[in-house]
């Protein structure tokens, strides 16, 4: 009989959960889910990143990002609660578009972000995903899942 094969789907990361994600991943997680529930998370997302070397600009940048993506989508909840080892789908897509910017490929970026912000919005988004994309990318945070691709 062997082993079933697994679905596409069962393979995405937010199926997998986060230790499908490489460590900068986790770090972004971590980070987004302490800034959308603070009262739940002993460290800030400031203290977060700050620790894993990012600088402030590219922090900055990154809770912009958040708050845009809070006021745009204020009654869809964006982010799982801190602790919860699953990936949202929207926290997933969040990754995606981080890290088709890391890899040099914004086309792919906005194409995940127009399918969930307001045309009106996303350039300001992605200018702000790309300032954090790089900051990641400076401090060493790879996005990319851990040996798996992402596909759009």
């Amino acid at each position: 009989m062997g082993v079933p094969e697994k679905t596409c789907d069962e393979l995405t990361p937010h199926r997998l959960g986060l230790k499908a994600l490489s460590r900068g991943g986790q770090l972004v997680i971590a980070a987004a889910r302490a800034w959308s529930s603070p009262q739940a998370m002993p460290l800030t997302p400031c203290q977060i990143l700050g620790a894993a070397g990012v600088r402030p600009s590219a922090f900055a940048a990154f809770a912009g990002l958040l708050a845009l993506l809070a006021t745009v989508r204020p009654d869809a909840p964006l982010f799982l609660a801190p602790g919860d080892d699953q990936i949202a789908p929207l926290e997933h897509d969040l990754l995606a578009a981080l890290d088709a910017l890391q890899q040099g490929e914004p086309w792919r970026s906005q194409r995940i972000l127009a399918s969930w912000l307001p045309p009106a919005a996303a350039p300001r988004a992605i200018a702000l995903m790309a300032v954090a994309a790089k900051g990641f990318a400076a401090a060493g945070l790879g996005i990319a899942p851990t040996g798996l691709a992402t596909v759009h």
